[in-house]
């Protein structure tokens, strides 16, 4: 797009659905001048880049298929730039916080498996190693057993989840700069989902 006007977007396929937790506020564009100006960027800093895509476009209800038009786009787009100025991304993240309410978690699998072989068809036609592919991204483990059984195997290069562990103060003592409890809410959080990718036999790192 040569333009943005950001809040104009529908956060899925009509007015009267919205897949995404964020709302319209957060919907715009991002020009392919200003990806190549971040691309380069990373290309000068050496910072390495793990791009979030929009998993809710074109969606009419949780279960309706994705609409990849746009996201293959800027797979085509990314791998053309000049290598020498360009940084490629190392992982692009599908969604964030979309399970349940905007995406059930069988139709987020499926998107996942097609978006998989999209990322490897862009990469290969221009013969560079493609990012991984990471998800679903979500604050719960809800759905997360469904999501491992109807993924193929390698579609994801990482099990993501976020972690809001509402840490409380009040054991803090001094000299300490965070909570021991907080750390043990942590650590259990992080034990429940390696049982769940462990128990599905899915080969993937997992990443917080």
């Amino acid at each position: 797009a040569s333009s943005c006007v950001r809040g104009t977007g529908t956060p899925g396929g009509s007015a009267g659905f919205s897949c995404s937790q964020t709302g319209k506020a957060a919907y715009g564009c991002l020009t392919g001048e200003r990806w190549q100006e971040i691309l380069k960027f990373a290309k000068t800093t050496g910072l390495f880049i793990a791009f979030g895509l929009n998993a809710c476009n074109g969606r009419l209800s949780p279960d309706s298929p994705m609409d990849f038009s746009n996201i293959e786009e800027l797979l085509n787009f990314t791998p053309s730039l000049p290598p020498g100025e360009n940084s490629q991304p190392i992982a692009v993240e599908f969604g964030n916080e979309v399970l349940g309410h905007g995406v059930s978690p069988t139709q987020w699998s499926k998107d996942a498996n097609t978006l998989n072989t999209l990322i490897k068809d862009a990469y290969a036609k221009a013969g560079l190693a493609p990012p991984g592919l990471v998800g679903p991204d979500h604050y719960s483990t809800e759905g997360y057993s469904t999501v491992l059984a109807n993924l193929d195997p390698g579609t994801l290069f990482a099990v993501t989840y976020h972690n809001y562990p509402q840490c409380d103060p009040t054991d803090v003592k001094p000299g300490m700069v965070n909570s021991p409890l907080c750390f043990a809410k942590i650590g259990a959080t992080a034990d429940s989902v390696v049982g769940l990718v462990s128990d599905a036999k899915y080969s993937a790192q997992i990443w917080m």
